[in-house]
């Protein structure tokens, strides 16, 4: 039967939509156009060369990244129990979610409700120090979580991830999998939602903006630390990345926290500070490595910079050693120490280095908590191999970091 004049046009419609599905972009960078896939044009790393452990172009040539693009943005990182090309690869949801909608397509559905209820009854008590704070913490987030899509997105992602890591032999490797992706795909959405809230911040929306801030800075830093397939460069590339990501965002925000000081969250500000002051009343715990710093061959702004790094340093090595105390102060110093410092380390500095070692001595007495794990063990066998023996006095002893008492991660 011939067509009609009407079916024709939306014949013709229908062929201009699907031509104008796919947009092709010239911005990609060229590892992607090198291996011939798409590249998402991410900042600071496109996705694809950090699943795949490449260095990408756009880290090293900030003149040759797309236009356009989100002012933050994350990056894909293998599981600690699948490497990058299994993260890639099809999840078989579990029986009990099998006929859900999946958890990014906007719908509301019992796996969010799972993850929502696991946020608030579990995940959020392995971060916030104490219940009085927990409880401002909640509240507080309850009233915002409901009104910004991206702030729930990350709540229901940093609970998939927490779920992932808890699940026991009991549970199939699908399952794993599946909350692992959930983790990765939720957090994707949620920075996408962060980039168009940031673009007009104002004392309705600053508050959210810092709840995520936080969750985000939590969740980044553990998935760096719980990876276990990594090389040493591969794991400073993707942490340097991540405190590139959260100093990123508390630029933005910083000049909105005084609008704290008008709720209860200011407690949770007041403990930080009153713990902060505490310990700098307190001796160095380094005393020996302030001598070694005094007394390199570096320049006075180099030694200025250490110093300063060192200074932050003593903090959290003050701490408790429990996995829910001061897990806040713990990643702070990465985001808080001196760009100067970063930048050092970024050049692998053996003096940097060796600042990192003793950082490894703070995650290692905290290697019961989820967030964490056996991350600072880890990162100093990596930085006592990479230095040598010539270095080797300058390191925290190897009997810092006995696993006895370990448990598993709560």
């Amino acid at each position: 039967m011939p067509l009609s004049e009407n079916d024709k046009q939306e014949r013709a419609e229908a062929r201009a939509r699907q031509r104008r599905a796919h947009k092709k972009s010239r911005n990609g960078c060229s590892q992607c156009k090198r291996r011939h896939i798409k590249c998402d044009e991410s900042q600071p790393a496109c996705s694809s060369c950090v699943v795949a452990g490449l260095d990408c172009p756009f880290l090293s040539d900030p003149n040759i990244r797309g236009t356009g693009q989100s002012p933050v943005t994350t990056t894909s990182r293998p599981s600690p129990t699948t490497t990058p090309r299994s993260r890639s690869s099809t999840v078989a949801l579990p029986s009990s979610t099998s006929n859900e909608p999946g958890c990014c397509d906007g719908e509301v559905n019992m796996v969010h409700l799972q993850l929502f209820s696991h946020f608030m009854s579990e995940t959020s008590r392995t971060f916030i120090k104490s219940d009085i704070s927990l409880d401002i913490y909640l509240k507080n987030l309850r009233e915002c979580v409901f009104g910004q899509k991206y702030l729930m997105h990350e709540v229901l992602s940093l609970a998939a991830l927490h779920m992932s890591l808890q699940m026991n032999n009991n549970q199939s490797p699908d399952q794993v999998m599946y909350y692992q992706h959930l983790a990765t795909s939720l957090q994707s959405k949620a920075l996408a939602g962060f980039n168009e809230a940031v673009q007009e911040i104002n004392e309705r929306n600053c508050l959210t903006l810092l709840i995520f801030s936080h969750m985000l800075g939590v969740h980044s830093f553990c998935e760096v630390f719980i990876s276990q397939d990594e090389s040493f460069s591969n794991f400073l590339t993707r942490l340097l990345q991540a405190i590139h990501l959260l100093r990123g965002i508390n630029s933005v925000i910083q000049p909105w926290w005084h609008v704290l000081s008008t709720t209860d969250m200011i407690h949770l500000m007041r403990e930080g500070e009153a713990h902060r002051i505490a310990r700098e009343s307190l001796e160095t715990t380094v005393p020996h490595l302030h001598d070694l710093m005094a007394t390199a061959d570096i320049s006075e702004t180099s030694l200025r910079i250490y110093q300063e790094a060192l200074r932050r340093l003593d903090l959290a090595l003050h701490g408790s050693s429990e996995p829910r105390d001061d897990i806040n102060i713990v990643f702070a110093w990465l985001v808080t120490s001196p760009k100067e410092y970063t930048d050092l380390l970024a050049e692998r500095r053996p003096e940097a280095l060796v600042l990192l070692a003793y950082y490894a001595v703070v995650l290692h007495r905290r290697r019961n908590s989820w967030l964490i794990g056996t991350a600072g063990r880890r990162m100093y066998g990596w930085i006592r191999d990479y230095l040598g023996d010539r270095w080797a006095h300058w390191l925290p002893p190897v009997q810092m970091f006995d696993m006895t008492e370990a448990q598993t991660p709560a």
